[in-house]
């Protein structure tokens, strides 16, 4: 991301429109393909259950349980990479915009951070 944003005239605005762009038309047409073939044959998707709030959190990339199985993943299992990737775009982007000299650490930063929560929370478990 750092070399994307580097060459040519990259706002933090342009930056997620080219990633949404590369990755949401795809992803969603898989999803709804996904949905189709649940709704015709759901006995071939074992682990995964079909809710609207599922479909909707799938689509807009954000993490939660599967009604399926409870696990953390989208309607397309594989997709919680995309939830992931989404996110640091997100945060890169909001970098870009407070600082695009430092974006890097930053990110870095914010990232380290919550590891560090998250450590904090798995310990007092």
């Amino acid at each position: 991301m750092v070399f994307i944003t580097e060459i040519g005239n990259h706002s933090p605005s342009k930056f997620i429109w080219n990633r949404i762009i590369r990755i949401v038309p795809l992803y969603w047409f898989y999803t709804a393909i996904t949905v189709i073939l649940y709704a015709v044959a759901s006995g071939l998707f074992r682990g995964n259950g079909l809710t609207l709030p599922h479909v909707i959190l799938s689509l807009l990339f954000i993490p939660h349980p599967n009604p399926g199985d409870l696990s953390l993943s989208p309607l397309i299992k594989i997709g919680w990479t995309l939830n992931y990737e989404m996110f640091f775009y997100v945060v890169f982007a909001i970098a870009m915009w407070i600082n695009y000299s430092k974006r890097v650490l930053i990110t870095y930063v914010f990232l380290v951070i919550l590891v560090i929560i998250d450590s904090a929370q798995v310990i007092s478990l």
